[in-house]
């Protein structure tokens, strides 16, 4: 049974999500994976879908100065070439898209721009499908999504075109380096236990374990240390896991400690062995800053299925 807290969880469910196409991609179908998503996930929990575009302000060097007429003729424009995306997508209930001009093409620039208007809209999650360097200068690649993520004030759902489609997500995948205070830890446990109980999805808490950076004493072999450190890794994993069967989710835990191997690998590999959702919250320490690194870069636009994922801001307004 789901506790109250659980019950409270900050932009969810969603009911309204926002859409973020890029209708200029050279391969259109690229972006056909985020629109099976969005169109499951707005059946799921009755959310209302409104899709954003952006486009070149060209001479404008303020998007306040771009005159509506251009805004108009862009919207109508983007509305046809999404028509056609959408064929065989049905979206009931979608509203008319919104374009948005740009005054650069900065993959920084257009995160900030759909930040702000994310902040200025009642959306309480924005879907965001990546490609490989095509369309508007890489406009929606994995770098303006890595930049979305620590900006946005909702959550974000990246969804790779190479993600096999399917009806269902069997596990999300949630991941901890068991840094955080318990009270913190626990409140982004809850965040992923009621995205399991809106998808019906098992929940898996992974861990990657570190070796310990040194050994603690003369005494103690350097074994003796790394099996201390992995004790205590089991014993977090294991309240974690009692926390979340408390919510009525079933879950279990599993540490990674395979030589070689990082975070992206452990989760990677994951995502392909069970499909389902990765859960990711992006803040400070260890995780955060192999996750906003080469490790971001990598599971935004190579991950098998989709991410969601959680900006530190947005988990500590859930307290609020």
């Amino acid at each position: 049974m789901a506790s109250e807290q659980a019950t409270k969880i900050r932009h969810f469910p969603p009911k309204h999500i926002l859409w973020a196409v890029d209708v200029k991609a050279e391969d259109l179908e690229s972006q056909r994976p985020a629109a099976w998503l969005v169109r499951d996930l707005s059946k799921r929990f009755g959310a209302t879908v409104e899709p954003v575009s952006l486009f070149p302000a060209g001479p404008y060097s303020d998007e306040r100065d771009v005159p509506v007429e251009l805004i108009e003729r862009e919207a109508r424009e983007s509305q046809d070439a999404l028509e056609l995306l959408l064929r065989r997508v049905s979206l009931p209930g979608m509203r008319p898209l919104r374009a948005l001009p740009l005054a650069s093409y900065r993959n920084r620039s257009a995160a900030e721009r759909l930040a702000l208007t994310l902040s200025a809209s009642s959306a309480d999650l924005v879907v965001v499908g990546t490609h490989a360097r095509r369309g508007l200068k890489r406009l929606f690649s994995g770098s303006f999504a890595e930049s979305l993520i620590t900006q946005s004030p909702v959550p974000i759902l990246v969804v790779n075109p190479g993600w096999n489609l399917r009806r269902d997500y069997p596990v999300v995948v949630y991941t901890t380096d068991l840094t955080n205070p318990p009270a913190v830890e626990s409140r982004q446990l809850l965040s992923a236990v009621a995205l399991c109980r809106g998808l019906g999805s098992k929940l898996l808490i992974l861990h990657r374990l570190m070796p310990p950076p040194a050994v603690p004493s003369e005494a103690l072999s350097w074994p003796g240390a790394f099996g201390m450190v992995r004790a205590d890794a089991e014993q977090a994993l294991c309240e974690l896991v009692l926390q979340a069967s408390a919510e009525g989710i079933e879950a279990e835990s599993r540490i990674e400690a395979s030589p070689g191997e990082d975070v992206a690998d452990a989760v990677v590999r994951a995502a392909r062995e069970l499909g389902g959702i990765v859960f990711l919250q992006t803040r400070k320490g260890p995780l955060a800053a192999a996750l906003l690194g080469s490790t971001a870069r990598r599971l935004v636009r190579e991950a098998p299925v989709p991410l969601w994922v959680v900006h530190e801001p947005a988990l500590k307004a859930q307290a609020a």
